[in-house]
């Protein structure tokens, strides 16, 4: 994670976790791979970006993301640089292209509907 993220970084990363809770921690931890599981389901089953249900999707991946990071769009976008980059991290978690073009395209339409 350190080549991606600033010592600031990742001070105000401990910071997040000490605010959030260890408990909301694990909450949010248990939350990721169902979401991740969610969205993959969506993109093998064909479902249109613009639907309201990659919306909802979306919408969930982007409140687990800012909750992580603060708001902090430094944070967000090191993290999603962190996963596009260092493969064996992002398959790790379940993450491949397929997702993260699905979550922009969901994002993008519901910014443009919204």
């Amino acid at each position: 994670m350190e080549p991606h993220f600033t010592p600031d970084m990742m001070q105000e990363l401990e910071e997040r976790r000490k605010q959030l809770g260890e408990a909301r921690i694990k909450q949010v931890e248990a939350e990721w791979p169902v979401l991740i599981d969610e969205v993959r389901a969506a993109v093998a089953s064909g479902v249109d970006p613009e639907s309201p249900v990659a919306q909802r999707l979306a919408q969930r991946w982007k409140d687990l993301v800012h909750e992580f990071t603060g708001g902090n769009p430094h944070l967000a976008q090191a993290l999603n640089t962190m996963y596009q980059q260092e493969l064996a991290t992002a398959q790790r978690y379940g993450l491949d292209d397929s997702l993260f073009r699905f979550i922009e395209q969901a994002a993008a339409a519901a910014n443009h509907s919204g």
